[in-house]
């Protein structure tokens, strides 16, 4: 859109949310399905498709809904 400009700050997300989602990451053991995502979130990287078909097709909604709210909350 032109002349439309979004900042991490205007977007009300800490300007250090890799760091923050490390930390909220590293104390919870994730399930094998789920680690090399954690990996890409915790260092800031970008999810592929196919890590979002992972995603939806991860046996465990729970799982999923609980690293989706730490992903939310950094």
């Amino acid at each position: 859109m032109p002349g439309w400009n979004s900042t991490l700050v205007s977007a009300g997300s800490d300007a250090n949310w890799v760091g923050k989602l490390g930390q909220l990451l590293e104390n919870k053991q994730w399930s094998s399905g789920l680690t090399e995502i954690v990996k890409k979130l915790s260092s800031g990287t970008r999810l592929s498709v196919e890590d979002g078909i992972n995603l939806f097709n991860h046996p465990n909604l729970h799982e999923v809904g609980q690293l989706a709210n730490f992903v939310k909350s950094a």
